[in-house]
């Protein structure tokens, strides 16, 4: 039950569809199970799902050089739990969030 979908253009990676198409990294991932985890396996032409029906986050945001989740939380307006349940990929930390990801 795809709620969007994207056709791969030459040059894409998964943090820029991501970042062009407004879905975080996790969810493009979540709904993309035949992507592999390095997203080298998607092909001009290719068409991706962006969103699960009912599965849609917005807003989304790129990370940027010196963003903490707690500043990302606060500027979404939700807390350091609701952000991490939305992108389970977070580890408790969030040290494993990198430039460019969604």
């Amino acid at each position: 039950n795809c709620a969007r979908t994207y056709t791969v253009q030459p040059g894409d990676t998964c943090d820029l569809i991501s970042a062009a198409q407004g879905v975080s990294t996790f969810q493009l991932a979540n709904a993309n199970p035949q992507v592999d985890q390095q997203c080298s396996n998607i092909f001009e032409g290719d068409t991706l799902c962006l969103a699960l029906a009912g599965q849609d986050c917005q807003p989304t945001h790129v990370v940027e050089e010196g963003d903490i989740c707690n500043d990302i939380a606060a500027d979404a307006g939700i807390t350091f739990d609701q952000l991490r349940a939305n992108n389970p990929n977070i580890d408790d930390n969030c040290l494993n969030i990198y430039l460019g990801e969604v």
